[in-house]
């Protein structure tokens, strides 16, 4: 049974600090501008962008969807938003946590309960 405990608590970190990636992208550009969205970009497929610099200060902008995750890993900065509208995309590190998340979860139910 420890071993089962065990198992489940990995599982939960992992969980959590691949939630904690540099990049992600969000289900609505709340993060974004309020002022700033899809709408505003060049091309309707344009991703509003918000990132979270080192110094603490915040960048918005619009950013093309062929430089997608790869533009958010250039920025360097620790926290950073791609949205397209209420367009929630499936790709990026919130698809590979949510698997870590349905893996403790059953994890959990199968041997806890």
């Amino acid at each position: 049974m420890s071993l089962t405990y065990f198992s489940f608590i990995l599982l939960i970190s992992i969980h959590y600090a691949n939630s904690e990636r540099s990049c992600y992208y969000a289900c609505n550009c709340d993060e974004c501008d309020a002022t700033l969205t899809t709408q505003q970009c060049l091309n309707d497929d344009d991703y509003c962008y918000s990132a979270k610099e080192e110094s603490g200060n915040l960048s918005k902008g619009c950013v093309s969807s062929e430089l997608g995750e790869s533009f958010c890993k250039e920025l360097n900065s620790t926290q950073c938003w791609l949205c397209v509208g209420d367009f929630c995309n499936s790709l990026g590190s919130r698809a590979t946590s949510s698997i870590f998340l349905l893996a403790t979860l059953y994890i959990f139910l199968r041997y806890m309960l």
